[in-house]
């Protein structure tokens, strides 16, 4: 997991060349963890009932909340090639704004984005 306050995702974590931060996204860099994590989520499920009979496709992503400078079209068009859902911090916030703009509910993650949504700029 990113500090917000850090530098942000950077394309390097994925692609090899930042063995540190490529460790943060294990499941994304070593197949065989990829794999396995892959195989066991649909064996949980269909333990539980929750699968029709085939197999379904996992899809694997990365809700960005800071990505870093120069890196988002880069991380971007990796993530497309593989296939991968990337959702960035300007998508994030949309998709925020679009939940507190519901009705009613008395739930604190809305409340939440409510009070914040409502005090912007301040």
């Amino acid at each position: 997991m990113y500090d917000l306050d850090s530098d942000g995702v950077r394309i390097e974590s994925f692609t090899g060349e930042d063995s540190i931060h490529q460790q943060r996204f294990k499941i994304f860099n070593r197949d065989s963890l990829h794999e396995l994590v892959t195989s066991k989520l649909i064996e949980q499920l269909r333990e539980e009932g929750l699968l029709l009979p085939e197999d379904p496709k996992v899809n694997y992503g990365v809700l960005a909340g800071n990505i870093k400078v120069g890196h988002e079209s880069k991380l971007i068009s990796f993530f497309q090639e593989k296939g991968w859902l990337l959702v960035t911090p300007s998508a994030l916030a949309r998709g925020l704004r679009r939940f507190a703009s519901r009705g009613y509910e008395n739930d604190i993650v809305t409340m939440v984005i409510k009070i914040l949504e409502r005090n912007r700029g301040e």
